[in-house]
């Protein structure tokens, strides 16, 4: 008898230790953070300390889709009233990665500043987010500025 009850007892040791790796492996953990918390933590990391660095921060940055960029140019304030020096450095890290970056991203990061400068009613917000579409922006990205320029001659 005492032989089968420590047999058992590996086995429940076991399991419980394979059971532990399996739900401490990165894989089978989800974020299920806010996306305004995950967009504050890539903020924190920006300017980043490398290239490499940059790049690895704006994919991540990319990987939260147009509502995750819409968090980042919601955060741009006109010069002079407030600091978002973080916020610029991850769009600029964003359209410089992007522009090197298979289609679908330079689209997402065109789509989302396209968008962002739609919504810009300061001039100076408006610029930098013209200066970022220079970087991946195409014709969407043109007649974006074209209509903005329309709307400044108006105003």
């Amino acid at each position: 008898m005492p032989i089968h009850s420590s047999r058992y007892a590996r086995v429940a040791i076991l399991s419980f230790l394979l059971l532990g790796l399996a739900l401490a492996s990165p894989g089978a953990a989800q974020d299920v953070r806010l996306l305004s918390t995950k967009v504050a933590d890539l903020l924190a990391q920006f300017p980043a300390d490398s290239p490499a660095s940059r790049d690895k921060l704006a994919d991540q940055v990319l990987g939260l889709g147009e509502p995750g960029l819409a968090e980042f140019t919601k955060q741009l304030a006109p010069a002079g009233t407030g600091n978002d020096t973080a916020v610029r450095f991850a769009l600029n890290a964003v359209a410089a990665f992007a522009s090197k970056a298979p289609e679908p991203k330079r689209a997402l990061a065109e789509r989302s500043l396209i968008t962002a400068l739609g919504g810009a009613s300061d001039v100076e917000v408006r610029t930098f987010l013209l200066s970022q579409l220079r970087l991946v922006g195409r014709e969407p990205a043109v007649k974006a500025a074209a209509a903005t320029g329309r709307t400044n001659s108006t105003a």
